[in-house]
This record gives C-alpha cells, sequence and structure tokens, in this order.
C-alpha cells in the first residue's frame, strides 16, 4: 500500500483522513499522478475508483502550482458521470475535499445553464454525457464550446469502468464447448453480474428509481454489446424493427433485475 507522505502538501489535504491508498491506486499511482498517459480503469464497484479520479484531478492541479501560488485560469478539468444525481454528488464531495485550494466546481447537467462568465470562472466541470455533448458540439451559444475548447488544449483522459470492455476476459473461465451452450451460459453469467452491479449502485444510493436504473444500464458493456448483436441476446429480429433503441428491452431487465432483488431479500 503507497502512503502519502512524500506527496505534495496540497495532495495529501485532499485525501485528509487517508492513511494509505488501496491496492488499485497504489498500483497505478505513478502512472496517474506523475505523468501524462491517457489511462483506462476497469475495477469493480466500491474500489473506489472516485479517489483514482482524484489522483488525476490532483495531478493536473500540480502542473499549476507555482510559488506557493495556484494559477486558476491556466486550466480546466472535465469529470463526466453518467447519470445527473452522481454529477451532484462528486460536485458535491469534491468541493469539499478541493476547498483547501479554493478552487471552484460547477455542476453542468439537464436543463442546468451557465454563461460564459461562470465558466471561466470555473475550475473544474461535472457534467452527464449528454450535457457535455451539447456544450461542445451542438450549443447555440458558440462563446461557450470555444472557451471550453480553447481551454484543453493539452488533454489527458482517465476513464473509470467498473465493467471489463473485453467480455472474453470476463468470460474466460467458461469451458463450455457446444457453441450454443457457451452463449447461453454466457448470457446467464453476464445478467448475474449485471444484477449484481445494479444491486450495489443501488446501496450506494447512485441509482434511485426505474429512470435512473436504466439510464445506468444504457452505459454498461452488457447494454452496448447487446444493442451491437441483439440476436446473441435472444431478441428476435421483428422486435429490433419495432423497438430500434431497445428501450423497451432495456426497461424490462430493470424490472427483471428489481424482480430478483426483491426475492433475495
Amino acid at each position: 500500500m503507497k502512503t502519502w507522505g512524500k506527496a505534495d502538501e496540497f495532495a495529501q489535504a485532499a485525501f485528509c483522513g487517508y492513511n494509505s491508498l488501496n491496492c488499485i491506486q497504489s498500483r497505478i499511482f505513478h502512472t496517474i499522478y506523475n505523468t501524462k498517459e491517457n489511462i483506462l480503469v476497469c475495477a469493480p464497484t466500491g474500489a473506489c475508483k472516485t479517489n483514482i479520479a482524484m489522483i488525476s484531478i490532483l495531478h493536473e492541479i500540480a502542473q499549476h502550482f507555482k510559488d506557493g501560488y495556484l494559477h486558476k485560469d491556466e486550466f480546466k478539468i472535465v469529470y463526466v458521470a453518467p447519470m445527473k444525481a452522481l454529477a451532484a454528488e462528486v460536485t458535491s464531495t469534491f468541493s469539499h475535499r478541493l476547498s483547501p485550494l479554493n478552487m471552484t466546481l460547477r455542476e453542468l447537467t439537464g436543463d442546468m445553464q451557465r454563461s460564459k462568465n461562470e465558466l471561466e470562472e470555473t475550475q473544474m466541470i461535472v457534467a452527464t454525457p449528454k450535457k457535455w455533448d451539447v456544450i461542445t458540439h451542438k450549443s447555440s451559444d458558440m462563446s461557450l464550446s470555444m472557451l471550453v475548447e480553447s481551454t484543453l488544449t493539452m488533454i489527458c483522459i482517465v476513464g473509470l469502468s467498473a465493467n471489463l470492455p473485453n467480455y472474453l476476459e470476463q468470460y474466460i473461465g467458461i469451458s463450455e464447448q457446444n457453441f450454443t451452450a457457451h452463449i447461453e451460459l454466457q448470457n446467464e453469467i453476464c445478467y448475474k453480474k449485471f444484477v449484481e452491479s445494479l444491486r450495489k449502485e443501488v446501496a450506494l444510493g447512485t441509482v434511485t428509481n426505474v429512470k435512473e436504473a436504466c439510464e445506468w444500464l444504457g452505459y454498461t458493456y452488457l447494454f452496448i454489446r447487446m444493442r451491437l448483436n441483439p440476436l446473441m441476446y435472444g431478441i428476435g429480429w421483428d422486435e429490433v424493427v419495432a423497438d430500434p433503441s431497445l428501450s423497451l428491452k432495456q426497461r424490462a431487465l430493470i424490472a427483471d433485475a428489481a424482480r430478483a432483488m426483491d426475492k433475495a431479500k
């Protein structure tokens, strides 16, 4: 386990109350904090991936901390959270942890509007994917998108995922040789993992209703693969034609998972 003993003083302040990092954070600390490499971290729910995001934020802050002064007009940090509720939680938590640096964090989700002046004064924007897409590509106010893009000249991307992107790695333990049986077993395991992950999200409070659950499901590799190859998941062609986005299937999966969780109580 890595301790914070040799980290910058301002970084230690953001991790007040933490004596050490966990094994995942310790393993990738050097890459995140000391280099400008892009990185994708896949770890289960509850593995403290949010702290990994904080380490990457502290790395960026360190680049603009000179002579004991933080040059806040030199950078912008963008945190993209999958759901509005999670974005609000991240904004609140990170605002508190970064308060010793007097940084300004603002949430940008849903129908929320921010002026150009507000964005200019903001060092960290917490947005949902849909809202960020609107701001950077579809905004009617070009000054906002130009402002954001002009401050993101040197970009380092840190991706955090609770799912492995490669299902062959995720299900490498399946030894069934028959193709049909293999697919059925893979789907069964995938569904069980989906229910387990959803249960954790509900316990953490990041999913509180069906709408949020459907939104969360839409970002999982299970649903992304399902949309790319619906026939492999037992979805008939007539269903795909009637419901191209598979939104009905999405709600049905959530309903089935909710019943499974209720039955397991």
